[in-house]
């Protein structure tokens, strides 16, 4: 297992606007899976690497693997701030410019503070390897 510089965590704990564990960010940074957190309103306040490559197109002219999706993920973070509920998605991710695909879950949910009120939303995408009926129950 990598090790973790406590100092960087440290840091890019201070720089969030919204108080997140240190425990929570470190699961989010030793993760492969992409992990994202934006404010209420709505705008990105962390990523890691995983959903930094996710959202960063690959040249110029492209668009993120993510772009084609933009609209549900909108649709779903409203969602999830007027519900207070986890929205979870499934689909299909197009990689190095078509020559690749992988399918792919989406968690949206919301981010907590210590008075249990909605402060952020949370993002996580990981690789589906095997769905099989359960996986939707």
């Amino acid at each position: 297992m990598e090790s973790i510089n406590l100092d960087i965590l440290v840091k890019k704990l201070k720089a969030l606007p919204i108080k997140v564990p240190i425990e929570v960010l470190t699961l989010w940074e030793t993760s492969n899976d992409a992990w994202c957190l934006k404010t209420i309103e709505g705008s990105i306040i962390y990523v890691n690497k995983s959903y930094y490559d996710l959202i960063t197109p690959t040249s110029y002219h492209k668009k993120s693997a993510l772009a084609p999706f933009s609209e549900i993920i909108r649709d779903h973070d409203s969602m999830v701030m007027h519900n207070g509920l986890k929205v979870d998605a499934v689909g299909v991710l197009s990689l190095n410019e078509g020559k690749d695909f992988k399918s792919f879950f989406c968690e949206r949910m919301p981010f907590y503070n210590k008075l249990a009120e909605i402060s952020g939303i949370i993002s996580h995408i990981g690789t589906l390897k095997v769905v099989t009926p359960n996986f939707f129950i």
